[in-house]
């Protein structure tokens, strides 16, 4: 069976799969695409792929047959060429299970050197060639390619796109270079031109590795690309590439292997001019290595054609569409400048929305900085400065197109132009003039405003910032920081996640009394509380004599999370009958706070049962600045008491007995006298303990982090908790549930009795240290099952309670 050759319909429904050496902008959006290349000069390097498809894998045999196929195929083709030289066509496979076909596909790829093919031959090319099918259908024929395609396949694997940003389909199928030693996952394929003393490899880990030679034509003088020097790379260039590179997603920095071939992008654009550039983008990503980047710098080869200025436009759209569009496609913005200062806004939006927040509530701006992808408040003055330079640089990239309109236009056109020309200038003047762009700012602030746009910072729960970008508490997973992870606080520590935990796990364990369940209990209790994450809803008393460690522990996580807002102590007000002059002040203290402490009640502090259920997770509250804007504060903190004395619970109900954890701290630790032994209840203090945690932060922070992820995969604090932390708390429990004893000492329960409420009032205040009120006295009893009603005793109607009466003496 014979096929023809069926590029062409390929080539018109996707046409952006083919790169060439022209600029993209020249490439038409519609018509007949034949027709553009029948025009065009542009050489290309041959390269083929076969496909046949199997319900199975059909084993060494037919992947012979289907290779001596295949490079019939290409002889057909190129052997009218001149130079063709068959021996030394490079051959590789990539076979395996085709996700979207749910098929195992054999596929070989041929790559030809010393053979060109104009695209003005292309079509006849296609037209003229036969390539010989197989006789069961399953060998689809061969696919011409041009060799930027195998430029495109750099890496071992290949996902399938659908739809932007949607993963439909991971294909794990591998390139590997026949006739090549070593195993082929260790390997990606780059740096073809055509003229290759031998095929390079580079190893897909940040140690690059050598292949076994392949044996070709020596490389011609125009294999390497000449660079101007870097004095005479223009402004111009410089400000695009910059601007490109800013727009690459964080992903991109730290794959290895886009990364890579951005290297070699950015140098085909520009030799050595833009290593310093690049070194520092390259530096935003927690996988950086300056060494590796100047090996990688250093060894990549400069050539004709591949991965160039094209490829680092193609790659800034991708990640960043919405800042390409506005950077480099005028059609969005090269008019509105005409429309005013409106028009001026809209498009400053346009180019810095993303980045630039004004906090409505507040009157409070908000910037990004890309390059860390952290948000911070800055003054008017700094917002000013970015829109107007961003505003500037657009308007100038405008002018300078115009003036090249005006140059080639007619004589009819060009006085037109120039009246543009003329008002487009006097706009850049009044931009860069600080009354106009004050003027601008005024007129539409609005449009960067955000209704408490503050509240929604730091709101991700399981993002914490760090030094050195943003952890994933989930799964410890160190990366670099993105505008939408809403980070404008992080620890001044860089989190390593290797490092070890031994010195911080050996401290709480002493502290713990040398009980490895309880330390590793207070790690994920501890690691829950910086996720900012509410839903176990428990409020947490650290609790010991004193000298017992629970203090230094606290202070040690405070020291760590200084100048961020994640650690706060609260007002003892906002817990228990203690007067505050102001307590929607003091609650919007809280807005940010992951672990919120309160310290040390006093005997007779009572706890404010509706705010203790509240703090611990429940609905907002209401809070408000001083002099600021009310506003419903939602519980994103751990609430923990630290203290030697319990608090009263008025009420011990369900909801609290379900909220409440009692943490013992068993262990004091003193200066023991000269001669005293120590016992394991009552060691001897480490006095240079603080600074040596302080040397430790490092090792802290990942002891949190490791907690953080353990809660995440395991969860329970209440119902995983040791044997201790639930003995402790229901200790408590019972001990506060002063209604309970009472009932049992003072009170028969049984059908038909009835008692009035004023006498078991008298009653419970007699029996209990603690007095409570008649509007407390009916909250105790309801939690117990008995509602106050209507009572007849002694021929009288008072307010009373079936089922209940108190013991005669």
């Amino acid at each position: 069976m014979v096929t023809k050759f069926s590029f062409v319909s390929a080539m018109v429904q996707k046409p952006k799969r083919i790169v060439c050496s022209k600029s993209p902008d020249d490439i038409p959006s519609e018509g007949t695409w034949n027709e553009w290349f029948s025009g065009a000069d542009t050489l290309t390097k041959p390269y083929f792929d076969t496909e046949a498809y199997y319900d199975a894998n059909p084993g060494d045999a037919e992947h012979a047959r289907v290779l001596g196929l295949f490079k019939d195929n290409v002889s057909t083709m190129c052997s009218p060429a001149q130079g063709f030289d068959p021996d030394r066509v490079l051959y590789g496979q990539r076979h395996g299970v085709d996700p979207k076909k749910n098929k195992y596909k054999v596929s070989f790829r041929a790559w030809v050197p010393g053979v060109s093919v104009k695209y003005t031959r292309l079509a006849a090319a296609i037209k003229d060639a036969k390539l010989a099918g197989d006789t069961d259908g399953k060998l689809d024929g061969g696919v011409y390619k041009v060799r930027e395609q195998l430029l495109g396949c750099v890496g071992c694997h290949k996902g399938t796109v659908a739809s932007p940003g949607k993963l439909t389909a991971y294909d794990k199928r591998v390139l590997r270079p026949l006739g090549v030693a070593g195993a082929a996952t260790d390997y990606i394929v780059q740096h073809l031109n055509g003229d290759e003393v031998e095929l390079a490899l580079a190893g897909s880990s940040t140690s690059a590795r050598k292949a076994k030679p392949v044996a070709v034509a020596p490389p011609t003088s125009t294999s390497a690309l000449q660079v101007s020097p870097a004095s005479q790379v223009p402004t111009e260039l410089e400000d695009e590439v910059h601007a490109l590179l800013s727009m690459f997603s964080a992903a991109r920095w730290a794959d290895y292997r886009d990364w890579v071939n951005v290297i070699i992008a950015v140098k085909h654009v520009g030799g050595d001019y833009f290593r310093g550039m690049v070194d520092k983008f390259s530096q935003t990503s927690p996988k950086y290595d300056g060494a590796v980047f100047a090996q990688k710098w250093a060894i990549q080869p400069l050539m004709e054609g591949g991965l160039s200025k094209g490829s680092l436009h193609h790659w800034a759209k991708e990640d960043d569409p919405k800042a390409y569009e506005a950077r480099f496609c005028d059609a969005g913005v090269f008019g509105k400048w005409q429309r005013g200062d409106l028009g001026l806004i809209e498009m400053a939006h346009r180019l810095c929305g993303d980045v630039v927040k004004r906090d409505t509530t507040q009157g409070v701006w908000y910037f990004c900085d890309i390059a860390l992808g952290k948000w911070r408040e800055v003054r008017d003055a700094t917002i000013k400065q970015y829109i107007g330079n961003q505003l500037d640089q657009k308007l100038s990239n405008i002018r300078v197109k115009l003036s090249q309109k005006a140059s080639t236009a007619t004589e009819d056109e060009r006085p037109r132009i120039e009246i543009s020309l003329a008002k487009l200038t006097e706009v850049i003047r009044n931009v860069r003039s600080n009354r106009g762009l004050s003027g601008i700012l005024s007129l539409g602030s609005d449009m960067f405003g955000e209704e408490n746009f503050s509240v929604k910072l730091d709101s991700v729960r399981h993002l914490l910032g760090v030094k050195n970008g943003v952890v994933d508490l989930r799964t410890g997973e160190l990366r670099a920081a993105q505008p939408s992870d809403m980070v404008s606080r992080e620890i001044d520590v860089d989190f390593d996640p290797d490092i070890g935990t031994d010195f911080i796990r050996g401290i709480v364990k002493e502290i713990m009394g040398g009980d490895e369940e309880m330390a590793a209990y207070l790690q994920k209790l501890l690691g829950y509380g910086i996720t900012g994450e509410t839903c176990e809803e428990v409020f947490v008393f650290f609790t010991a004599a004193g000298r017992n460690g629970k203090g230094f522990l606290m202070q040690s996580i405070k020291n760590l999370l200084t100048g961020t807002g994640f650690y706060v102590q609260a007002h003892l007000g906002l817990l228990c009958d203690r007067r505050t002059s102001n307590i929607d002040a003091e609650r919007a203290k809280l807005q940010g706070g992951r672990i919120i402490v309160f310290n040390e009640l006093k005997p007779e502090d009572r706890v404010i049962m509706d705010d203790f259920k509240i703090l611990s997770g429940g609905d907002g509250l209401p809070a408000a600045r001083k002099y600021g804007q009310p506003f419903t504060l939602v519980p994103q903190y751990l609430p923990i008491c630290c203290t030697n004395v319990l608090p009263d619970l008025p009420v011990v109900d369900t909801a609290t007995v379900e909220r409440q954890i009692v943490v013992h701290f068993p262990v004091t630790f003193v200066n023991l006298a000269a001669g005293e032994a120590a016992t394991p209840l009552r060691r001897q203090r480490d006095n240079g303990l603080k600074q040596k945690m302080h040397e430790h932060k490092p090792e802290l922070l990942a002891w949190l982090v490791l907690g953080a992820k353990e809660w995440y995969e395991k969860g329970g604090l209440k119902k995983d908790a040791p044997a201790k932390v639930k003995e402790a708390t229901n200790e408590y429990l019972r001990d506060q549930d002063t209604i309970s004893r009472v009932l049992h000492e003072c009170c028969n329960e049984s059908e038909g009795s009835k008692e009035s409420s004023s006498e078991l009032l008298k009653a419970y205040n007699g029996w209990s240290d603690t007095r409570v009120t008649a509007k407390e006295m009916t909250c105790l009893l309801r939690s117990k099952g008995f509602t106050k009603v209507k009572v007849k005793l002694d021929g009288m109607s008072v307010q009373g309670y079936h089922n209940l009466q108190l013991k005669q003496d």
